[in-house]
């Protein structure tokens, strides 16, 4: 086996722990009793520090390393670094469906907009119709177009809600 030690760290290992010829162990590394590291398998502390924890089992050519200030790998037994896992995957799913959800009421959104520009659109086309039809109406039809358009930030801003969007 190949133990190493850099810069000012040195692996620690439990005497019950079991490490194979051909594994290599470095740095601020800590193994605990009953661990076993298998052939072929390479655990580098130098970033920062990583605890196999009781009765864990690194398999044949694993490779395991800490990126500074990300990732501390810590387990206490093999079953707890793969309900780890399986919850980090579960988290995933449940960040790529809500991502999912949000696409989908944006773009439900963004199809009630242009319904309500299309709206807006016909009542200041007829709006306008009145204005040449009846000069007289003018400033009333500016209160009417300023009505349509406060109608309309107000439909988009309640299905921006609706939708979840804030």
């Amino acid at each position: 086996m190949a133990i190493y030690a850099l810069d000012d760290a040195t692996p620690r290992l439990d005497a019950a722990a079991w490490v194979a010829d051909s594994a290599q162990v470095m740095g601020n590394v800590t193994l605990a009793a009953d661990t076993s590291i298998w052939f072929g398998t390479v655990v580098r502390g130098d970033t920062e520090s990583i605890t196999i924890g009781r009765g864990s089992n690194i398999q044949d050519g694993s490779v395991l390393h800490a990126d500074v200030g990300v990732i501390k790998t810590s387990m206490t037994s093999f079953s707890d670094g793969m309900d780890r896992l399986t919850k980090a995957v579960t988290q995933l799913a449940v960040v790529e469906e809500r991502q999912t959800h949000a696409q989908q009421a944006q773009e439900r959104l963004f199809k009630a907009h242009d319904e309500i520009r299309v709206d807006v659109k016909a009542v200041a086309a007829r709006v306008s119709e009145l204005e040449k039809s009846e000069p007289g109406q003018t400033r009333a039809a500016e209160w009417v177009d300023r009505a349509v358009w406060a109608a309309a930030s107000a439909a988009v801003m309640m299905a921006a809600a609706k939708a979840g969007l804030f």
